[in-house]
């Protein structure tokens, strides 16, 4: 498979599998914050972090990005948060190999458990 093919395969699959119709109800008291899109050779990354306001402690907490760049959606990609204990926030980054050319980035919180 050709590098466009499999952006393009990317691009259509990813948004499907994320789509909010077949997502679960994210937790209230769960703030996700987002920084800008950084660029290297390797590809696009945004640093995340998802404050937990609650009580509870939540084993896995999934954050998605779709990135964008010249009009166009570059892919989608995630993270797993692991073990964020009620008052602390959980942080990573979300990376996109390839996409070099990414702009910006949209994420949500896709499930927490």
């Amino acid at each position: 498979m050709t590098r466009n093919a499999l952006r393009i395969a990317c691009a259509v699959a990813f948004p499907l599998l994320f789509s909010g119709a077949a997502l679960a109800a994210v937790p209230e008291g769960l703030k996700l914050t987002s920084g800008p899109v950084r660029t290297d050779p390797a590809g696009a990354f945004v640093s995340v972090g998802v404050a937990n306001t609650t009580t509870t402690i939540f084993g896995q907490i999934v954050v998605a990005c779709t990135f964008t760049g010249g009009g166009q959606t570059l892919g989608t990609s995630s993270t797993t948060l692991f073990s964020v204990v009620g008052g602390t926030t959980g942080n990573d980054q979300v990376r996109l190999i390839g996409a070099t050319s990414a702009t910006a980035a949209t994420c949500e919180i896709t499930s927490a458990q």
